[in-house]
């Protein structure tokens, strides 16, 4: 399975793709930069004879081809020699023997050394490729054809589900996230924000319960003043004790309300608290993350799927701005 611009693909088949796609595209040009450093041999002398002397020299293109395979002189109208960043030689190949025999029979030893190395793996892979056909020949029966078919089919589906446990390890841990990211989030909006949203969050919390405090003892009190003022063999001190209750009863009403204020003024003040803070904070988690990926590496890009980076910028973003996690 091939993923996102081939993140899976090695480095040869990466190369294989790019030159098949600038061979195949309608264009008058075609610039090859060392197309042959990640091939073999025989792929490489595939590669200049079918591909770029048949499908490109031969309908009239302009190849501009960077190699350091020298057996391929022969085939250029044109070679210019570099060293150290400048040019060394420049012309055809008659041209550069009559200026400069020396580089030209240092390049003949070269292409020969080439063309028996050539000549030799050809040779080796001639003998083995008989070599597996007769060991195949004598050794294995129809029977053991069909075991080897029985047992690429358990191998292909040993891999699918490797695939599988792999696609679901991925979601796992997208799924779980470490206490260090939330601890992260929190103090990306500062130090100052984080400890006056913990203690506002306190004084309101406190303050709802000092309410349901106050609330208790008022109705406590009012009751106990109630049943003494209903009393009727009571004597001179209880009842004065009891008007004495009833009296203080009306503090309670003031103390409430000053509680009910100062809740409405720290749930006020939490709220903001908790927008100003989530709003610093998404702000700052974005500009961090920007930062890192523009600083990132190709290799990055390269071994990261496009649609997980997008996601960051996207869907967490969005939950960053519209539910706040503090």
């Amino acid at each position: 399975m091939i993923g996102e611009r081939g993140i899976n693909l090695s480095g040869g088949q990466r190369q294989r793709i790019s030159v098949a796609r600038a061979i195949y595209q309608e264009t008058n040009m075609v610039f090859l930069d060392d197309p042959f450093s990640a091939l073999d041999v025989h792929l490489s002398d595939h590669l200049m004879q079918e591909g770029i002397l048949k499908l490109l020299r031969d309908d009239k293109r302009t190849v501009v081809l960077v190699t350091h395979k020298l057996q391929y002189l022969p085939h250029a109208d044109w070679i210019i020699a570099m060293k150290d960043g400048t040019v060394l030689r420049e012309g055809t190949l008659k041209d550069i023997q009559n200026n400069d025999p020396e580089l030209y029979e240092h390049w003949k030893t070269l292409m020969n050394r080439q063309d028996q190395e050539f000549e030799k793996e050809t040779i080796s892979e001639s003998k083995t490729v008989l070599e597996r056909k007769n060991l195949r020949r004598a050794m294995y029966s129809r029977e053991a054809q069909l075991k080897t078919q029985q047992d690429e089919e358990e191998e292909e589906e040993e891999l699918e589900s490797d695939d599988e446990d792999d696609v679901s390890s991925v979601f796992r841990q997208r799924a779980k996230l470490p206490w260090g990211a939330f601890l992260r989030y929190l103090t990306s909006g500062g130090a100052p924000l984080l400890l006056l949203l913990i203690l506002s969050q306190l004084l309101k919390h406190s303050a709802m319960v000092a309410i349901d405090f106050w609330l208790s003892e008022w109705t406590s009190d009012a009751y106990n003043c109630t049943g003494a003022a209903q009393q009727p063999n009571c004597s001179h001190g209880n009842g004065t004790q009891a008007l004495q209750g009833c009296r203080i009863l009306c503090i309670y009403p003031m103390v409430f309300g000053l509680l009910c204020c100062s809740g409405i003024a720290l749930c006020f003040i939490t709220s903001l608290t908790v927008e100003w803070t989530g709003l610093k904070t998404a702000r700052n988690v974005h500009n961090n993350m920007l930062k890192r990926i523009v600083l990132a590496p190709m290799r990055y890009f390269d071994t990261t799927p496009l649609g997980h980076i997008l996601n960051r910028f996207s869907a967490d973003t969005n939950i960053m701005d519209q539910v706040r996690t503090v």
